[in-house]
């Protein structure tokens, strides 16, 4: 999905007040999301649960800058196009793959998801976590400012 359309359709990206506070929560929602990972047994559970700590950690980011979105899509867009900086094109496609699995798991009923990239989302789901983290606590307010403005 493009940066601009994801801009102007309903639920997609919209500006909002950049919270510190929200984006904590966010992360505690990824790791609540690692903890139950560890406890069920499942793997199309396991991987909508790894999924889920993977993007609220991406969401964390955005609600950091102060920008609101429920197109996960436009998510992932958002994180491309405006934190390149922090995320590798790799990353991206992993992000993008993740998502598409997620979906698969939770809704089909005959999918095979390879063993190589089930193991891939359950590794990258707490290293995923702890990046954005990281990204939260070091993302300078001009920077911010700066994403916002492209935004708008």
């Amino acid at each position: 999905m493009h940066i601009k359309k994801c801009c102007k359709i309903t639920n997609g990206i919209e500006l909002t007040k950049p919270s510190r506070t929200l984006a904590t929560s966010y992360l505690r929602k990824a790791r609540a999301s690692l903890q139950t990972l560890q406890a069920i047994s499942e793997k199309d559970w396991k991987i909508v649960t790894s999924y889920y700590a993977i993007y609220f950690s991406l969401y964390a980011i955005l609600v950091r800058i102060g920008v609101k979105c429920e197109i996960h899509a436009c998510t992932i867009t958002f994180v491309e196009v405006l934190l390149k900086k922090y995320f590798t094109p790799a990353d991206i496609n992993f992000f993008r793959q993740a998502a598409k699995t997620r979906v698969a798991a939770q809704y089909d009923i005959d999918t095979h998801i390879p063993n190589q990239f089930y193991g891939l989302m359950m590794r990258n789901a707490s290293t995923t976590r702890t990046t954005c983290s990281d990204i939260i606590e070091t993302i300078a307010d001009e920077e911010i400012k700066d994403i916002r403005a492209k935004i708008s």
